[in-house]
């Protein structure tokens, strides 16, 4: 009984190739038949596999570019200065263990603050241009493609926009499915409602703070209301989220709170990751099924 049982723990105890297969598939959220070459390449050594990857990822970006990519995050940053707002954008990579890697929310924070500074510093003309600005920015795009080159995947920076804040306005968010707390980047998740609202009169309201709450309450109600069966009513329609109130009747409390006569809805955007891309579903059993072969 104790030779079986042995054997069965020596069985089950990992291969020193298998841990250093896991770990640099850890490390770089590279595909699982890179890892396995590149360890073959450098004879098990995994600084020089992760070398072996960095080197060929350079190399294979431009071919990883056309693959569909609906994973990610939807990231938001507030854009500080006389341009005011929200800046929303989304990076996608093709899988969801690359979107939560080291590697991604570093990137995640280089276009995060490139966004906002960019917005910041564009003219108000320009700042519908956002995304065509970033996307022609070279040092993001160097970025975008180490990215690439080291996470074995394509990353894509697919839409990116400004949404002004009226003058004495506030602008709210709400982020479902957020990223999980980590060193890099915050505001991040699966989907991003964003709400901008201002005094009927361009007049500074006495309560600036419960003006800011009513756009973020907002931004969540309408989030929640994008999935409900009566989606389609006109927003002062609608019954406020938990309460027995009109949304109208709602913002109408809210307009006492902050010391104004009536609070305006100006903008308000709901993003969700890979919304509209079409990707063709992979079974992952057959992808670790291939990589144990041979």
């Amino acid at each position: 009984m104790l030779r079986m049982s042995a054997r069965r723990l020596y069985a089950a105890a990992p291969s020193a190739g298998t841990r250093a297969l896991k770990e640099v598939r850890a490390m770089t959220g590279a595909g699982l038949l890179d890892c396995k070459k590149a360890l073959a390449e450098s004879g098990d050594d995994i600084d020089a596999a992760l070398k072996w990857l960095e080197h060929r990822g350079i190399a294979k970006a431009d071919k990883k570019r056309g693959r569909a990519a609906a994973a990610g995050a939807v990231a938001v940053a507030q854009v500080e200065g006389d341009a005011g707002g929200i800046v929303v954008f989304e990076l996608n990579s093709e899988s969801d263990f690359v979107a939560r890697t080291e590697q991604f929310l570093k990137l995640m924070s280089v276009v995060q603050h490139a966004a906002a500074g960019t917005a910041a510093a564009l003219a108000a003309a320009d700042r519908p241009r956002l995304l065509e600005v970033l996307q022609g920015d070279e040092q993001l795009a160097a970025a975008i493609t180490d990215g690439i080159a080291k996470t074995g995947e394509n990353i894509k920076l697919r839409r990116a926009v400004w949404i002004p804040c009226p003058e004495h306005g506030a602008a709210g968010c709400y982020i479902h499915n957020k990223v999980p707390a980590n060193d890099h980047v915050a505001g991040a998740g699966l989907v991003a409602s964003i709400c901008c609202v201002a005094p009927e009169l361009p007049a500074p309201v006495g309560n600036p703070a419960a003006l800011a709450q009513a756009a973020t309450q907002l931004a969540q109600h309408i989030l929640a209301e994008s999935v409900s069966e009566s989606s389609g009513t006109p927003l002062r329609e609608q019954q406020f989220m938990g309460t027995e109130k009109t949304v109208g009747g709602w913002l109408k409390a809210k307009a006492k709170a902050a010391g104004c006569k009536r609070i305006e809805v100006s903008n308000t955007l709901l993003w969700r990751c890979g919304e509209g891309v079409e990707v063709q579903q992979s079974n992952f059993a057959e992808e670790v099924a291939k990589m144990t072969q041979a």
